[in-house]
């Protein structure tokens, strides 16, 4: 998935909410590590706890990282 296709995601908040339920998740994190920057984007979908679209989405990106990179 490209960043422009991540922030083009329009998320079917109902769907979400009954497959979360459903499966006993809380949601679905889409991302993308496709940045210039070297770091990844990420948007955090979670209507079954009332969030349609989390504003911080830091602890995924932290597990992220740490299965890719070394630790020393």
């Amino acid at each position: 998935m490209t960043k422009d296709a991540l922030y083009a995601l329009k998320p079917d908040f109902n769907a979400i909410t009954d497959y979360a339920r459903l499966h006993n998740i809380g949601g679905f994190y889409a991302f993308t590590p496709d940045t210039k920057e070297g770091i990844v984007e990420s948007r955090n979908f979670c209507p079954v706890y009332g969030i349609d679209e989390e504003a911080a989405t830091g602890t995924f990106n932290q597990e992220y990282y740490l299965e890719k990179l070394p630790l020393y």
